[in-house]
């Protein structure tokens, strides 16, 4: 019989090869241009965990099995670290989530001074133009 493991190898290993493959086609991906850099740091220190926690995980699903006494502190040392990678992950989406609202706050500032700016312009314009239409008034009563 083979081992008592929780998930057979031939289900968890084509699994985790492509979680793999995604996490290293998100890696490239966030090197894009118009990817902030702090962004680009958190996000590929996450995928960086991802990936890391993977073989962590294989070996506790598919090659160790919790009844053997041989296994057991393997079993205990690969499900402890895949669960503290896990939770490293979670920190950095927490990080990522800070990141994110400081871009946005800074995104919004910019857009502020913008239309603040756009609005100061057209006021000037305006009070020019009145100006102007004043002057022609007054020179048309003169006349």
């Amino acid at each position: 019989m083979i081992a008592a493991v929780h998930v057979d190898p031939r289900v968890t290993l084509p699994a985790a090869i492509l979680v793999a493959l995604i996490l290293v086609w998100f890696w490239f991906r966030l090197g894009r241009p118009e990817v902030p850099p702090a962004r680009r740091r958190v996000r590929r220190l996450s995928l960086f965990l991802m990936l890391l926690s993977l073989p962590a995980f294989v070996r506790g699903l598919s090659y160790l099995d919790r009844e053997v006494p041989a296994d057991q502190s393997d079993y205990l040392l690969a499900w402890s670290l895949g669960l503290m990678l896990a939770l490293a992950v979670f920190l950095t989406a927490c990080a990522d989530v800070l990141v994110s609202m400081r871009i946005h706050r800074r995104e919004y500032e910019k857009e502020i001074e913008r239309a603040g700016a756009e609005l100061r312009e057209a006021v000037r314009r305006q009070r020019e133009e009145q100006a102007r239409e004043g002057a022609s008034s007054s020179e048309e009563e003169i006349s």
